[in-house]
């Protein structure tokens, strides 16, 4: 991108983030948390936000992302047009959201 970024849109970027971080995590493929630090001038660093899927939950996210992906590969292995049939569209799982600063 081209697109020059001041402070006032790197704020309202990292504030999106912090808004949809949980909802992020639902598709990306292999992340389970992310976190935003500030470094200071002189070095100092603190943890602005994270965001992660709880420890009693990773081991089942993991698993219906693998099945997930499963199902989207013999989808498309068997070039069918309704692909909703095979793959599962409904997952429920904990997200641990902290805010700092």
């Amino acid at each position: 991108s081209y697109q020059c970024y001041n402070m006032a849109k790197i704020q309202k970027l990292l504030e999106a983030l912090r808004e949809e971080g949980k909802l992020l995590l639902l598709f990306l493929r292999s992340i389970e948390s992310i976190e935003v630090h500030e470094i200071q001038v002189d070095g100092t660093v603190s943890l602005k936000f994270s965001v992660c899927i709880s420890q009693d939950n990773r081991e089942k996210v993991r698993q219906i992302r693998g099945t997930f992906m499963q199902c989207i590969e013999q989808a498309y292995q068997q070039s069918k047009y309704d692909i909703k049939s095979y793959i599962p569209m409904s997952v429920d799982f904990h997200v641990e959201l902290n805010r700092e600063g």
